[in-house]
């Protein structure tokens, strides 16, 4: 693996969220799993990772230029953080009963994934 070029590629990836908004997820993973040959497992643990610091630094640079909307922050926490653990609990169970297939199955949701959001964000620009 070139750290080189995966470092070059998460710093365009990074300034992308940063413009656009759009979560790394959807940009760092499929770079993770398709460029790199990252097991899906292991690349969307380490994207979640990533993310987290991420989000971080783009708080307090937000929190900062008074650009939050507090409300809308703890609503979209009261669903994402639950969310977000069940997806953890799942996750635990699946490779618990059986780790052959999970890969192929992480890699068909996170092509599901990635086709919805770019139908939701096509059909948003077409309305």
């Amino acid at each position: 693996m070139s750290y080189l070029l995966l470092s070059s590629l998460s710093f365009l990836i990074g300034t992308l969220v940063g413009l656009t908004g759009v979560g790394g997820a959807s940009l760092i993973t499929p770079m993770l799993v398709f460029v790199f040959q990252v097991p899906p497992s292991v690349a969307i643990s380490s994207d979640i990772v990533a993310a987290t610091f991420m989000k971080i630094f783009g708080s307090v640079k937000h929190w900062q230029q008074k650009t939050i909307d507090g409300q809308v922050v703890k609503w979209l926490a009261c669903g994402s953080v639950p969310g977000s653990l069940v997806g953890t609990v799942i996750l635990h169970l699946l490779r618990e009963k059986s780790s052959d297939g999970l890969d192929a199955l992480l890699l068909y949701i996170l092509g599901m994934m990635i086709l919805t959001v770019t139908s939701i964000a096509i059909a948003q620009l077409l309305l």
